[in-house]
């Protein structure tokens, strides 16, 4: 490394002593930054400030802004969002242990992780955070479950994104089919607010199940009447607010 890419302590200081007084504002120069002239290089010093910072803060809300500001597509960036999310997780689990009211946010944590590692290719870590992401939320579910189905219904579908792609497609049907079954109950109710939602499950496992070649009788398969009892307009309605089923996509992050 060259001497002036070296991380002195005085831009330390100063740096931290930035954050202290603007914080987003500083956050987003670097990011800014980061974007534009490291080009993938981590001994970058924008790239150092924001790893170090990262490493520094141990307050959850100020890890979260931090992280919601870096992009959700990012090549140059995604190693240091995958340190963020892993540090909230990190945090929140901490917390959570003496402090059950965390737990909601811990599980969102737990999704943002899945997210950021498959952006990595990390196909076994990810699938681990899905999978404590999707058992956290069936306990607040099954406590809520009028404020937590929905979010179990995404921990289900992201889980089975990461099971399709470590090449496991009969288990990631199922934790699919699951995840349209949990939701139908609510898109049924509302399904303008959730066919954002219901529309990449659905497409996702139609695709699944293509591979499988299960598509047959999946093709026959209505998500929402078949969980639930709709009348006409409540048909109508839900239908409108799917893609139809080959045109799959990503999930919202919750």
């Amino acid at each position: 490394m060259n001497e002036d890419r070296r991380f002195p302590r005085v831009q330390t200081e100063i740096m931290e002593r930035a954050w202290q007084r603007a914080d987003r504002k500083v956050a987003a120069t670097l990011i800014r930054t980061a974007q534009d002239y490291a080009q993938g290089d981590a001994s970058h010093r924008s790239v150092v400030w924001l790893r170090h910072l990262i490493d520094q803060i141990d307050d959850f809300v100020a890890l979260m802004a931090l992280a919601d500001q870096l992009p959700e597509h990012t090549l140059a960036l995604r190693e240091l969002a995958a340190l963020a999310n892993g540090r909230i997780k990190d945090v929140l689990t901490e917390l959570a242990a003496s402090e059950p009211d965390f737990l909601p946010l811990l599980a969102t944590a737990r999704n943002n992780l899945t997210t950021r590692l498959s952006a990595l290719g990390r196909r076994e870590p990810a699938l681990a955070a899905a999978e404590e992401a999707a058992a956290l939320c069936r306990e607040l579910a099954a406590q809520q479950p009028e404020v937590f189905r929905s979010n179990l219904a995404v921990a289900l579908a992201v889980k089975g994104n990461c099971l399709d792609a470590l090449g496991r497609a009969a288990d990631a049907l199922a934790a699919n089919v699951e995840a349209i079954a949990t939701l139908s109950p609510v898109f049924v109710e509302q399904p303008a607010a959730f066919g954002h939602w219901m529309a990449p499950m659905s497409g996702n496992t139609w695709n699944v199940a293509s591979v499988l070649d299960e598509s047959r009788t999946w093709s026959d398969w209505d998500p929402p009447s078949q969980s639930c009892k709709m009348n006409k307009c409540q048909q109508r309605r839900a239908r409108m607010s799917i893609e139809p089923p080959q045109q799959s996509g990503c999930l919202p992050r919750i």
